[in-house]
């Protein structure tokens, strides 16, 4: 039989590090990050706008 409780070390690790990672964000900062890499260089806004999406959604989660 397997032993799982080393994946569910990670797991639990992963989430509490995530917590602290979103207690850093700020969604001001981020929004006007990306929306000003992405009005000066358009081609920046297929990487930047997901990528504020993604940690707004972090926030939101585990903020």
């Amino acid at each position: 039989m397997e032993n799982h409780n080393d994946e569910i070390y990670y797991i639990i690790k992963n989430v509490l590090i995530m917590k602290e990672f979103a207690k850093s964000i700020r969604p001001g900062a981020v929004i006007f990050i990306a929306s000003i890499g992405s009005f000066v260089f358009p081609p920046f806004a297929a990487i930047l706008i997901p990528g504020a999406i993604i940690l707004l959604l972090i926030k939101l989660f585990y903020g």
